[in-house]
């Protein structure tokens, strides 16, 4: 069954499902390439509709591919400030939850992962990928620790996309 039309056109969006909906978040015009809507949609299962849409979800000019549910349910995504932040409860403000290790600052990707997620880039423009993965579960701010995952050098070229599912 096919779902009914958005309000916007989203190109490079990004879906997560969280607090019982499906959140559409960001994207673009195919026209308007490259320049990030800040809003979001969301659609209800159980009514088989797409809510109105919701202006300033993102930054001004976020991408919103780093965009994923951790295993506590809430929504997290990186800034380009290098940080991890989550939206606070009901839809509200971003807040910081940790830095980002230096060595992921560019190219971003995450994905959940263990109870937690992971961050993929890199410290530079066409540097080598390096991964790492929060654990929420150790507390916020400071507590948050970062643990680094050891990748082949063949799989240290840039990530184009990230998903994660369990079996």
């Amino acid at each position: 069954m096919q779902l009914p039309d958005m309000a916007r056109q989203r190109d490079e969006c990004r879906g997560v499902f969280a607090s019982g909906g499906f959140h559409v978040v960001g994207g673009y015009p195919t026209e308007a390439q490259g320049q990030f809507s800040q809003s979001a949609e969301t659609f209800d299962v159980a009514a088989w509709r797409w809510g109105a849409v919701e202006e300033g979800r993102l930054e001004e000019a976020a991408c919103p591919r780093t965009c994923v549910v951790g295993g506590d349910g809430r929504v997290y995504m990186c800034r380009q400030a290098g940080q991890a932040v989550v939206v606070e409860e009901g839809g509200g403000a971003w807040r910081r939850v940790a830095d980002l290790p230096r060595e992921v600052r560019v190219a971003l990707q995450m994905v959940a992962w263990e109870g937690g997620f992971m961050v993929l880039g890199s410290g530079t423009q066409c540097g080598a990928q390096v991964a790492y993965i929060l654990d929420i579960e150790s507390g916020e701010g400071e507590g948050m620790k970062w643990r680094k995952v050891e990748l082949q050098r063949a799989y240290s070229g840039h990530v184009q996309a990230g998903c994660c599912f369990h079996i």
